[in-house]
């Protein structure tokens, strides 16, 4: 989407309360089911390959996501500076 960021060093953080859901995250693999809510066909075939019954992110997605456990109605630590929230 933002093709003029391509060199760029792009790190996002994921947080959510589900270790589960951060696992399954950072694995990158991902049912028919949740790839038909809302994903363009185009983002999947940029983004995704086919795995099994599943779909896996590429590659070198998951290196730029820190996943963090956060729950957001109590204090967690300190986040870095962002340009994007």
């Amino acid at each position: 989407h933002f093709p003029h960021l391509g060199s760029w060093k792009v790190q996002l953080i994921a947080s959510d309360i589900s270790t589960a859901i951060l696992k399954q995250a950072h694995s990158g693999r991902y049912g028919q089911h949740e790839i038909n809510r809302g994903l363009p066909p185009a983002l999947l075939q940029k983004y995704f390959q086919p795995f099994g019954n599943q779909w896996q992110t590429r590659d070198d997605i998951p290196r730029m996501v820190e996943f963090r456990q956060i729950n957001l109605t109590e204090t967690f630590a300190p986040m870095p500076p962002m340009d994007i929230i």
